[in-house]
């Protein structure tokens, strides 16, 4: 990546956008989409979700992550408003929230939803609800190959109010799409955007910058696409679309 380490933020449109990995992930693994961001003037945050990452993800288990989750990128966001260094961030109370599988669950439960566990993610064996308490700096959400089933209940997605662009894989297996965008576009409250659309012949994973050549094993899943998928062409389109989405619609 082609960076300037330490350097002060320049004038430019830095309105703040956080990125939220998935389950047991690493905010690497999505370079080309903020470094794109940084380099059009966007203050870009990339927390890495404490004990659910690739180097450690010992919470006790996916309830623990989902509770959570929200707080951590609600701590992000407050380090838009604290001292000198983003100083030049004029739009620090006007965010957006971009994430990949679980991090699309955490876009929604920071911008409003009330999520419950599922009943086999709970200890006590039936579906609890989590207290996820709001960031009202939330403005747009941008939710990529999202999972959704923790906002099934009646009422759980009426705290919505931003717009949301959600893109997902047609051949996505782990959050298959028949039922996923469905949930949030009848759950938000009328007048609520939401931009909802299939990526033809993409997986779950093209929304993560491409592996080099060396480290795309057959065995390693986020590394392959489906025959004739052009992973980097997508991203250049995709890294386009996210840009604008916020500017667009906040």
């Amino acid at each position: 990546m082609d960076l300037a380490v330490g350097a002060a933020p320049e004038d430019g449109r830095h309105r703040p956008v956080l990125v939220s990995h998935g389950m047991a992930g690493s905010p690497m693994t999505y370079r080309m989409l903020p470094h794109h961001l940084a380099a059009h003037g966007v203050v870009v945050g990339l927390p890495e979700h404490p004990y659910n990452h690739r180097f450690d993800d010992s919470l006790a288990g996916p309830a623990d992550a989902l509770s959570r989750r929200p707080r951590h990128v609600r701590t992000a966001a407050d380090r838009f408003s604290e001292g000198d260094r983003f100083s030049l961030c004029p739009n620090a109370e006007s965010s957006s929230v971009v994430g990949h599988p679980l991090g699309g669950y955490t876009a929604l439960a920071v911008a409003g939803g009330a999520p419950a566990s599922l009943a086999h993610d709970s200890a006590i064996g039936r579906p609890r609800r989590f207290d996820a308490e709001p960031d009202p700096r939330v403005k747009t959400l941008v939710r990529l190959a999202p999972p959704t089933p923790w906002f099934r209940s009646t009422g759980s997605l009426g705290g919505v109010g931003s717009p949301i662009l959600m893109l997902s894989g047609d051949k996505d297996e782990p959050c298959p799409q028949a039922s996923m965008p469905r949930i949030v576009v009848d759950g938000v409250p009328a007048g609520t955007k939401v931009e909802s659309r299939l990526v033809e012949n993409a997986r779950h994973c093209p929304f993560l910058s491409p592996w080099p050549d060396r480290l795309q094993p057959p065995a390693f899943p986020p590394s392959q696409d489906p025959t004739r998928f052009d992973r980097a062409r997508f991203m250049a389109a995709l890294n386009a679309e996210v840009l604008d989405f916020p500017e667009r619609e906040a």
